[in-house]
């Protein structure tokens, strides 16, 4: 009778460790890379955003088109989405190892956008100034400051001296 739950635990822990084992052996994860380009142009399309098995897993191209996803299982599935492109799921195998995925474009339709001119709001600002230039005349003021800079520049070409110079000494 005291034995009995001991053998019962014995086979729960068997149990766990078997699945566990099994677990590990039978669900391989596999390694993929490939490149991910335009279908019509095959032009490699950057920074596609690869979604692993649906999940919170979101991998990105490069800038060349290329990817490198580790530790996918052959039952994921990827999911490829890029703007102005459909959506493209790939489901993983065995073989799979080097993929080249191509998109193809997507026709978005917009609606017609019409502006109307309007009055320019600069031109809005600057009658404004124009209309209030007496009032804010800094000299209609009974007192004012203000600070002003100069800068002058002066160059001179050394060549040019030492030839006037010579012209001077031999005449």
């Amino acid at each position: 009778m005291e034995q009995l739950p001991l053998i019962i635990l014995g086979v729960f822990i068997l149990a766990i460790v078997f699945f566990g084992v099994s677990q590990i052996l039978f669900s391989q994860n596999y390694n993929i890379g490939g490149k991910v380009i335009d279908s019509q142009s095959k032009e490699p399309l950057a920074f596609v955003n690869i979604l692993v098995n649906l999940n919170n897993q979101v991998h990105q191209t490069d800038i060349d088109g290329v990817f490198k996803i580790s530790d996918v299982s052959k039952n994921d599935s990827l999911q490829f989405s890029y703007v102005g492109y459909e959506i493209y799921k790939y489901k993983v195998t065995e073989k799979t190892s080097h993929i080249t995925i191509g998109l193809k474009r997507k026709d978005i339709k917009l609606n017609e956008v019409v502006i109307f001119p309007g009055e320019n709001p600069a031109h809005r600002i600057i009658k404004l100034a124009i209309a209030n230039k007496d009032k804010n005349n800094p000299e209609k003021l009974g007192s004012f400051s203000y600070t002003s800079y100069n800068k002058m520049i002066f160059t001179a070409n050394l060549d040019s001296l030492k030839k006037d110079r010579l012209k001077k000494d031999s005449s």
